[in-house]
């Protein structure tokens, strides 16, 4: 796997002085290498350049200058997993990133900020929740800090029912082999780090100096203390110029401050308490640890139960406790002995590099995203001085021509039009789809589905009107049969010239191979003929079918207040985005926008599969708008089909075994498919003995493309004899997005299916139960042949397979839409 330590520090060089951020990330760095991953460092370049060679450690480093100049050193990486050190950076990661996230949080930023006087704690918090949405995985140095992390978490709409995304992975360094050996007579006690303005150590260490003064008499053991980094003045113990009892030094290079430990006896970890310090862990105390000395440390800090534990240092429950501690420690080398021991069997057990990290390795394996429901804190980026006035007046703007002219213009508009409506009040109901314009016949997946919903849809409700892309019809469905009217010639004159329309979505950024899917934004002609619906049936509410059909609905909402479902059929920004290389990043953005803004503005959004409505939650969609509800299959014509002899009626010599395939070859992921079938799978079939012929159903590719072994069939009228006909269903999708609703079918066929992860994403099914997975040529060919070879084995698939569908008709799942657009339909 191919990591992403996204870090707010150069990568460790032993010979610099390096910071707690390198130190925790050169931890990172060494589990994840050890566990076979590549590693790669990227860090803000005004950080300066890096000044070691990296390749003998086995990673690789980069600077980044902007959020984009990242995304381009993402992409070129080929990064499966973005690990961030700090939650800031989150915010320099593209929006659009759709591979898992794993967030750092051992310190606790936000406790710092309290001690800072120019933090505004408010807008870090928003930041900070609206980040944590991102994240699959959290990170956290202690038990204490995965407590305080839960209730931001929750804010942030974050899933914590079933389990907590949160791993405690404790500071870890290299543990010695072996305690320090220090002199008999002279030890030196250790502290140091950064003084941060949450850490005021000063009263503690002059307790401290004064103890160690006190101690250091004629024949006794003596004791310094050397504090690296930052100054501190200690006049009244200055004027003994003859025998100082502490050192100050500067900060140190990291090869440097090893040995510095190496020769010293006590680490020294004080501090005045507050709340920072209890959620807080010390690299300065681990390191310690790790280096085999053991501990003078605080009560209330975490660590001080495991130093108590394994008996690894001593406890100052008081300050004035100090002196006592330290009279004990010079008085008893044999217990030091011990406990530096002690001290690195506690390192060894809980701050070594090679344990730490198990729980999140084992995560790496299989990563899984946390579910996302609504934010309680309000989470929306917060903004510059200059940017949030720009946005404040755009909305100051926006409110005053709303008030100003468009709601005038509604209200003006629903009274001429009020004496016009059908009345909800008879026995009679209506359901209008808005939708594309290819739906008759409907010959590719979408075009299933929106017809079938439609046609289910007439039996929940009296008539179903679907409108499409048609200035001149539209069609009627009345109890699943159907019949197209004509609209009224000033209907069909208020649309603009297609060109227009065209333009002005490449304009608005918007691919031209995708804008038919976006027309509304330009053609305000939808809106004529959604209202023309209204005016004729008794509409009770409005379904879009793909995002931007919303906006066609939006009037009647805003007249007469009809609902509005919208139905996602993929991600739609997202499989735009995979499959258009070229795509902009104002692109990105625009259809981004487009589809959050107009889930949010209707009453339900429908998802296909859970995958999706996660990632929707994730964008900022409503979780109370979302609902789940899968692909279908018509069970009834599967059932009653008679087996084409497919082989007679495409002259195939009968030793053949037929795979099939079905979608539009016009969506280059469905001919590519066929493609590997007839150039990698069949192969390797004919040397296994097996001879294969590919049956590919559906509309033919844009571009002709000939293969011996493959036959395409172009659109059937009806899929389920031909399906029936077939030995097994291969799929092997490597690219594309959305739910597979080819594999219903195929399960509704009752053939045997083998399939790649990529082409069963969606659909929860496991693999030896219902199908095949497999992703490798070698692994998929041995599949198929195992499937033709072994009766048996295919018919417990596709028994299982049969039992999955059984609750999948359209008609079933059509209760469940009828309720999101009539809620009381659900009530009786």
């Amino acid at each position: 796997m191919r990591i992403l330590l996204l870090v707010h520090a150069l990568p460790l060089d032993a010979e610099q002085v390096v910071t707690g951020n390198a130190v925790r990330a050169f931890a990172f760095e060494q589990a994840l290498t050890a566990a076979g991953h590549t590693l790669r460092y990227a860090y803000p370049a005004a950080l300066g350049t890096h000044s070691i060679r990296l390749e003998s450690r086995g990673v690789s480093a980069c600077g980044y200058d902007s959020p984009r100049h990242l995304e381009r050193q993402i992409h070129r990486y080929g990064t499966d997993v973005v690990f961030a050190g700090y939650w800031e950076l989150l915010e320099d990661l593209p929006d659009l990133l759709d591979i898992p996230i794993v967030l750092d949080m051992v310190a606790p930023r936000l406790l710092e900020s309290m001690f800072e006087e120019s933090a505004d704690l408010g807008a870090e918090a928003r930041r900070m929740v609206r980040a944590f949405r991102r994240p699959w995985r959290f990170l956290v140095g202690s038990s204490r800090q995965r407590d305080f992390l839960i209730p931001f978490l929750l804010m942030a709409g974050v899933d914590c029912s079933a389990e907590v995304p949160v791993d405690v992975v404790p500071i870890a360094m290299e543990c010695a082999d072996s305690p320090p050996v220090v002199a008999k007579t002279r030890w030196r006690f250790v502290t140091g780090g950064v003084e941060w303005p949450w850490r005021d150590s000063n009263r503690q260490l002059e307790e401290l100096e004064l103890a160690l003064a006190a101690a250091g008499k004629p024949g006794a053991v003596k004791a310094t203390l050397l504090r690296l980094g930052g100054v501190y003045q200690h006049s009244e113990l200055a004027a003994d110029a003859g025998d100082r009892n502490y050192s100050d030094r500067g900060l140190l290079p990291y090869a440097q401050l090893r040995e510095v430990l190496a020769a010293s006896a006590v680490g020294v970890e004080l501090a005045t308490a507050n709340v920072e310090r209890h959620f807080s862990q010390s690299f300065r105390a681990v390191e310690c640890l790790c280096a085999g000395i053991p501990l003078l440390i605080d009560d209330y800090l975490e660590l001080a139960a495991a130093v108590r534990e394994f008996d690894a240092g001593w406890i100052v429950d008081r300050d004035h406790d100090i002196q006592t501690r330290v009279r004990e420690i010079l008085s008893d080398p044999a217990g030091w002995a011990r406990k530096a021991e002690n001290a690195l069997r506690l390192a060894r057990a809980h701050h070594d590099i090679g344990t730490v990290a198990r729980s999140l390795m084992e995560w790496l394996k299989s990563p899984s995203r946390p579910g996302l429901g609504n934010p309680l804190l309000a989470g929306n980026p917060v903004q510059g001085p200059a940017d949030n006035r720009g946005r404040v007046l755009r909305e100051l703007v926006r409110d005053w021509v709303y008030e100003r002219f468009t709601r005038p213009l509604y209200s003006l508009i629903a009274r001429v039009m009020e004496p016009h409506l059908q009345t909800l009040d008879g026995p009679q109901r209506a359901i209008v789809l808005v939708t594309r314009r290819d739906i008759f016949p409907p010959n590719h997946g979408a075009a299933v589905k929106i017809e079938r919903t439609a046609w289910a849809l007439s039996f929940e409700f009296d008539q179903v009107v679907l409108i499409t892309d048609d200035r001149s019809r539209y069609h009627v469905c009345r109890h699943g049969n159907w019949e197209t009217r004509r609209f009224p010639i000033w209907v069909r004159i208020a649309a603009p010239p297609r060109f227009l329309v065209r333009l002005c979505c490449v304009i608005k950024h918007i691919p031209l191979e995708n804008a038919f899917l976006y027309f509304p934004m330009c053609d305000r002609s939808y809106n004529v003929r959604t209202l023309y619906a209204a005016m004729h049936f008794p509409v009770l509410a409005f379904q879009a079918e793909f995002p931007a059909y919303v906006k066609a609905c939006l009037w009647a909402k805003n007249l007469y207040g009809r609902r509005i479902v919208m139905v996602e059929h993929n991600v739609e920004y997202q499989r735009i985005r995979n499959q258009v290389p070229k795509l902009s990043a104002a692109g990105e953005r625009a259809l981004r926008k487009i589809e959050i803004e107009f889930a949010n503005a209707c009453n339900a959004v429908v998802t296909v599969s859970e995958n999706d409505r996660q990632q929707l939650l994730a964008d900022g969609v409503d979780g109370s708008r979302m609902h789940v509800i899968p692909h279908g299959v018509d069970l009834q014509a599967f059932s009653t089909a008679q087996s084409m002899d497919l082989r007679a009626r495409y002259s195939i010599a009968a030793d053949r075994a037929l795979l099939v395939y079905h979608g539009t070859y016009e969506y280059q992921p469905n001919l590519e498919a066929v493609q590997y079938l007839a150039r990698e799978i069949v192969p390797r079939l004919r040397a296994a003995s097996i001879h294969a012929h590919i049956i590919a159903l559906g509309r033919l590719p844009l571009r002709p493309w000939a293969h011996e072994c493959v036959t395409f069939t172009g659109p059937v009228e009806a899929l389920a004899p031909y399906l029936c006909a077939a030995d097994v269903a291969a799929v092997p999708l490597l690219d594309g997005g959305g739910t597979r609703m080819k594999v219903l079918d195929y399960f509704a066929a009752g053939i045997p299916v083998v399939i790649t992860s990529k082409g069963i994403e969606g659909i929860p099914v496991v693999s030896g139960e219902e199908l095949l997975i497999e992703d490798e040529a070698d692994g998929f060919a041995e599949a198929v042949a195992k499937l033709l070879k072994h009766p048996e084995l295919a018919r417990k698939l596709t028994e299982k397979a049969d039992r999955y569908v059984q609750d999948l008709d359209w008609r079933i799942l059509a209760r469940a839409n009828a309720a999101l657009l009539d809620p009381r339909s659900a009530d009786s």
